[in-house]
């Protein structure tokens, strides 16, 4: 075995806990019957994502890509089914399965390899910057429960494995957005370990991402949202939350 076969192998493997996720999520909502931290759209990005994936796996015979991504849209039409069925929505499941189809079949037989990998690339950077939210809100409460740190150590190790990869098979277009990915999930450990109090408040790493996340603005923002409701145009919740997160905790 090559020493790319060998990262490629131990990309594939770091990435396969991730694909499981859902599935936690959809047996408690089972147990209930009803999913309240899930969405269609969660699932069906995530296909469509892994569509363009699989499009240049095939093609280019890069078989790790293909078979990490194949996987992901096997188990995510069946979580999609799920979800459908949990939410008592079970005919939609005639609807979205050959709309998903469909689109499987128009990505692979009407896009090139390279087409392929720069649309993937594009969504898996689009993708990596949905944590901006979530680094914005532990910044601003210092609240170490907006971070997963178990899912955030093995999706940067992960995009740190594919990176390697990406650079062993001179594929900067598909190392690009996985470099991105540990930047952005590395950020997430850092700022969980400063919200413990293990990294000090003045460190300038932290202060800089302050600046970078506008926390000052989002700030005052929520302020504004905290005025809007105590006179009378929000529900008492909302306001609670808002007043925990405009007091400034740090």
């Amino acid at each position: 075995m090559s020493i790319v076969d060998f990262i490629g192998t131990l990309a594939v493997i770091s990435t396969i806990p991730i694909v499981f996720v859902p599935m936690q999520t959809l047996y408690e909502g089972y147990l209930k019957m009803e999913v309240k931290n899930l969405t269609i759209e969660f699932f069906l990005i995530a296909i469509f994502q892994s569509s363009f994936w699989t499009c240049f796996g095939h093609k280019d015979n890069d078989i790790y890509v293909y078979t990490l991504n194949d996987g992901i849209i096997i188990f995510y039409i069946i979580y999609l089914w799920v979800f459908l069925y949990i939410n008592k929505t079970t005919i939609q499941i005639f609807y979205y399965t050959p709309a998903i189809l469909l689109e499987l079949l128009l990505v692979f037989f009407l896009l090139s390899a390279r087409t392929g990998l720069m649309f993937a690339s594009i969504l898996e950077t689009l993708w990596s910057f949905t944590t901006i939210r979530t680094i914005q809100m532990a910044l601003l409460l210092k609240d170490a429960e907006y971070i997963n740190l178990p899912i955030s150590w093995v999706l940067m190790i992960s995009y740190i494995l594919w990176v390697i990869y990406s650079y062993l098979s001179s594929n900067l277009l598909m190392g690009i957005p996985n470099f991105i990915g540990a930047i952005m999930w590395g950020m997430n450990i850092f700022i969980y370990h400063w919200t413990t109090g293990l990294i000090a408040d003045d460190n300038f790493i932290i202060k800089l991402l302050k600046i970078a996340y506008f926390v000052e603005a989002l700030r005052e923002s929520l302020k504004n949202e905290k005025l809007e409701l105590e006179n009378g145009n929000g529900n008492e919740v909302k306001l609670i939350e808002l007043q925990t997160a405009s007091t400034g905790r740090f």
